[in-house]
């Protein structure tokens, strides 16, 4: 059994948080790439693809990050929007507008909300 399909039924078999919450995720770059540990979904240093450290790469220049985001605007939020075209099992494309950006959001999304939102808005301090 892969990896990536252990790391998917984990995500699977948890139930999301409430989606009206404001999420925080601790986030660190490895590779070039920005990561994320979740000691409690027996996670370590997962990646954010390319196109998604890319997207943070334009709101920041630091290695180290917290990612704050929501379904709610909040205040000095970004918004990216889901894009159905592109999405699929495997994970769930969102475009900036602000950016002309389009990123990959992998099955990991899932743990915080039941399904891929319309909207998630983000911050990053």
């Amino acid at each position: 059994m892969s990896d990536s399909y252990i790391a998917q039924e984990h995500v699977w078999n948890n139930p999301p948080l409430p989606e009206n919450v404001i999420h925080t995720l601790q986030l660190y770059k490895q590779g070039g790439l920005f990561v994320f540990d979740k000691p409690e979904w027996n996670t370590v240093a997962e990646v954010f693809v390319p196109s998604a450290t890319a997207y943070l790469e334009m709101l920041t220049d630091k290695d180290e990050v917290t990612l704050i985001f929501s379904t709610i605007p909040f205040p000095n939020s970004h918004k990216v929007e889901f894009s159905t075209e592109n999405s699929d099992q495997y994970g769930s494309y969102y475009y900036s507008e602000e950016f002309d950006h389009l990123l990959w959001l992998c099955p990991y999304l899932f743990r915080y909300f039941p399904s891929a939102p319309e909207n998630i808005y983000l911050q990053v301090i």
